[in-house]
């Protein structure tokens, strides 16, 4: 096929299609010149051609796809490694400072969910670290650690509150500040019984 289109488009690189005379049959100047003719022969080959090609373009699609989803994975373990040797970093600097042990821990626990990508390990840690040691036994640097995360919501709450556009919103997040200060002074009153 690709020989027909050459012979038929022959001309451009000669230059303008000479005329030629005329002759008894219309079909005469046409096979000189190396038209293709369609017949169920190569317009079968033709439509062979047709889906060779289509599925050239499924096959460098799909190769596509591929190479996005192995950079998309290529770029979150990239990130994952530079955060969690800034934790290790962290916690380094932790020990050294004599930083509380369970904060330490958590940014160990959060170091472990990035290195094996499994991000909800570190919530199940920290949400059974706080109960058990903080609520449970009441150990005073995982109620800190507690009692520090509920006071950084609560100053986020109030200055949600400073800027909400309505009512019905700054309603809704007095009550949000009202059960975070609850929640604060339980977890100081834990701190002075332990």
């Amino acid at each position: 096929m690709a020989n027909d289109l050459e012979k038929a488009l022959s001309w451009l690189d000669e230059g303008a299609p000479q005329k030629k005379e005329g002759s008894k049959t219309p079909v005469e100047p046409r096979k000189q010149a190396g038209a293709m003719f369609y017949t169920s022969e190569n317009t079968n080959a033709a439509a062979g051609e047709i889906e060779a090609l289509n599925k050239l373009q499924r096959k460098i699609d799909k190769r596509q796809g591929e190479k996005a989803e192995i950079t998309a994975i290529f770029k979150e373990y990239q990130e994952n490694t530079k955060a969690t040797g800034i934790l290790r970093a962290d916690i380094l600097k932790g020990i050294a400072a004599g930083e509380n042990i369970y904060k330490l821990f958590l940014l160990a626990a959060e170091a472990i969910a990035r290195t094996t990508n499994e991000p909800g390990f570190y919530s199940m840690v920290e949400k059974n670290l706080l109960a058990v040691y903080g609520e449970g036994l009441g150990e005073p640097g995982a109620v800190e650690v507690e009692l520090a995360q509920v006071q950084g919501r609560l100053t986020k709450l109030m200055a949600a509150e400073a800027q909400a556009d309505n009512e019905d919103a700054a309603q809704r997040i007095r009550k949000a500040i009202e059960a975070h200060k609850a929640k604060a002074a339980e977890l100081e009153r834990i701190m002075k019984k332990a």
